[in-house]
């Protein structure tokens, strides 16, 4: 278990290390501008923006926990399940055959 919060510790004792996920899926997100790409943009955007919201919510945690004595932090369990879900969301590929195949 103290494998899978591990990478989180990163940012909980370094805030500004946050923004690192923020500028990736922002590079993916304007690097993805073929028309076919839509879903794939979308869910970059997304992540980017969540990882953002994340970023300065963890610099305000950050601030707090330097004035409490012992701070436990139940509310990672939640943000680093969402964070993990939409930091590896894959758009599904496009399945369906447009071509009719005809039966003579």
């Amino acid at each position: 278990m103290k494998i899978i919060y591990y990478p989180i510790n990163w940012f909980v004792e370094r805030p500004y290390l946050a923004i690192l996920p923020v500028l990736v899926f922002g590079f993916c997100y304007l690097g993805l501008r073929s028309g076919s790409a839509k879903v794939a943009r979308r869910i970059a955007l997304m992540a980017a923006i969540l990882w953002l919201l994340y970023a300065i919510y963890e610099w305000r945690m950050f601030l707090w926990s330097q004035a409490v004595s012992a701070p436990i932090r139940v509310d990672l369990l939640l943000i680093l399940l969402l964070l993990l879900l939409v930091s590896v969301a894959h758009p599904q590929p496009e399945t369906r055959d447009h071509r009719h195949l005809s039966i003579q």
